[in-house]
């Protein structure tokens, strides 16, 4: 019985990431493989966008992916969306099997062996997409798996080395090919011969693990095989500073307060801040023999978890580690060694996690998430012929890029190439947004009614409706599109669009009556029409949740 439900929690593990398709790199990622395969050669300027200076961080991102780009278009064309989801859940299952059989290497017993799985499992749902960072999950698991099974015990001879590490030899320039994530296992690769050498220079007598560090170099040098080079990991450390720095213009990049704040998740906060806690805790159990680069490496990638999202998951695979190793040398009661209590135990994970996570998957919904992509308006564009170029959101810039190529360039994308402060201007319709899309010659924009997240409409939205130079021809409730008047067709009168906002606001506002920040969005509609009456009502109860709301208390000021 206890065999049946060690395979089921694995079962759900992998069926929670059988997740739809949504908005994120994948798609100019596959549509890069696309053109890589026509072309047979990496790109030196970009094809898909309207920013065409090449920049050596530029030429970076274009040709640091190559490998896994390849692999994703080519899976996509032999198994569709399907082969590519299958494909992610493999890699998390496989990286998490993996944390498994080295926590259960330290000794740690069933169930807490599954158990120490539980946060790291859930944080990896919120980077639960397939694109090449996937890919270093499972490589860091896998390189620290490599290290730590062999570690106490190193070769002796060339032969043995090349007997323990070959793999280690295989998977980094493998790995520097797919993403430039390698830097870290590089750094994780460092680390260990580092602590190598600093603890046999304290040993009696001395002893050097000579073949141990011969192995970490090689590895180190062949993680330079590929387009990029020695500067793949110059460039990438410089990003990874700017984003430890919290200086970086991608929310991804936010520090973990400020992107869980940002896209409302406060229990990715919540959970990472609980795992720093139980990891330093657990090194409280292991005092006598404490592990120094278990415990440097824990406080590393903590401090990086909390300066950028972005860094939290290769956090939670370390903290595992380290966890696992710890609680190991806890010596379960007889109660819990008891067969029936640990069938029961894992039984009941396996529940709880069946009933959190299996709404997720594919088998409950449809392979893309359509309420997220812009669908129809990509199809509107493509059969009504609309003009060129385009200034778009920066999440749908991937998915343009899939769908529109080669007819359309897009403005800006996930790789971030340039014109974001240009792309800023225009959203914020500061005063040089119309000499933008002139100098990038964009007759076509594409922006949401009300911004993500905030429930606000975009600025942009507001200058194009009052410009005569711009006419609206299409909208739904995700999007509208506006073209040059001089070249729309059969365009839409601009009221039927300003009841389009209110009504969308007022929807929020009755599904949501208690935040201040919905009835702020409808005051900004009524300031843009000329109904300062209206917008005073809509200001004063949005203080009346929030008597302290700065942007309010501002206008209620200039209104009175």
């Amino acid at each position: 019985m206890k065999k049946i439900i060690l395979v089921a929690f694995w079962c759900a593990v992998f069926l929670a990431f059988l997740t739809p398709m949504e908005l994120g790199d994948v798609w100019w990622h596959m549509r890069t493989g696309q053109w890589i395969l026509q072309h047979h050669t990496l790109p030196q300027e970009d094809p898909f966008s309207i920013y065409t200076e090449v920049t050596p961080k530029n030429s970076f991102v274009l040709k640091g992916f190559w490998l896994c780009q390849i692999m994703l278009y080519g899976i996509y064309r032999l198994f569709d969306f399907y082969g590519l989801i299958v494909l992610k859940s493999v890699l998390f299952t496989s990286t998490f099997f993996i944390l498994h059989r080295l926590v259960k290497g330290y000794g740690l017993k069933a169930p807490l062996s599954y158990i120490v799985l539980i946060p790291v499992i859930y944080l990896a749902t919120y980077y639960d997409e397939i694109r090449p960072q996937t890919f270093s999950f499972f490589f860091f698991a896998l390189t620290i798996y490599l290290l730590e099974r062999k570690r106490g015990s190193p070769p002796r001879t060339a032969k043995d080395m090349l007997h323990c590490y070959w793999p280690l030899f295989a998977v980094m320039p493998l790995w520097s090919n797919i993403h430039p994530g390698f830097v870290i296992g590089d750094a994780i690769i460092v680390a260990y011969m580092l602590e190598s050498i600093i603890s046999s220079a304290f040993k009696k007598p001395r002893k050097l693990q000579t073949y141990f560090i011969i192995a970490c170099l090689l590895s180190v040098a062949l993680s330079s095989l590929n387009p990029n080079g020695l500067k793949a990991i110059i460039i990438t450390m410089k990003m990874l500073a700017t984003s430890a720095a919290g200086s970086a213009s991608i929310h991804e990049h936010l520090p973990l307060k400020e992107f869980a704040s940002f896209t409302h998740e406060n229990y990715l906060y919540l959970t990472v801040i609980g795992l720093i806690v139980c990891a330093f805790l657990s090194f409280i159990l292991r005092i006598k023999t404490l592990d120094i680069l278990h415990l440097f490496l824990v406080s590393s990638l903590s401090y990086t978890a909390i300066k950028s999202f972005r860094a939290g998951i290769f956090f939670a695979i370390f903290a595992t580690v380290a966890i696992g190793r710890n609680l190991s040398i806890l010596r379960q009661p007889r109660q819990i060694r008891h067969p029936l209590v640990q069938t029961s135990v894992l039984a009941a994970i396996v529940m709880v996690m069946i009933l959190l996570l299996g709404q997720r998957t594919i088998l409950t919904q449809p392979v893309m998430n359509k309420s997220i992509f812009p669908l129809k308006a990509a199809a509107f564009i493509e059969t009504q012929a609309l003009p060129g170029n385009i200034y778009h959101p920066y999440e749908w810039g991937g998915y343009l890029i899939w769908r529109l190529y080669p007819e359309y360039r897009v403005f800006i994308d996930g790789r971030a190439l340039g014109l974001r402060k240009e792309h800023t201007d225009v959203l914020l319709a500061r005063p040089q947004w119309e000499e933008i899309l002139e100098r990038y010659g964009v007759n076509t924009v594409l922006y949401w009614p009300l911004l993500p997240y905030r429930g606000n409409v975009p600025p942009i939205i507001f200058a194009l409706l009052k410009d005569d130079a711009w006419s609206p021809v299409y909208w739904d409730l995700q999007c509208i599109i506006f073209v040059r008047t001089p070249l729309a067709k059969n365009p839409i009168k601009k009221d039927s669009i300003w009841e389009l906002l209110t009504s969308l606001v007022s929807l929020n506002i009755r599904n949501n009556p208690s935040e201040p920040d919905n009835y702020i969005a409808l005051a900004e509609i009524y300031l843009e029409k000329g109904l300062k009456h209206d917008a005073k009502d809509a200001f004063r109860k949005a203080l009346a949740l929030e008597p302290t709301n700065q942007k309010a208390l501002f206008w209620m000021q200039v209104l009175e």
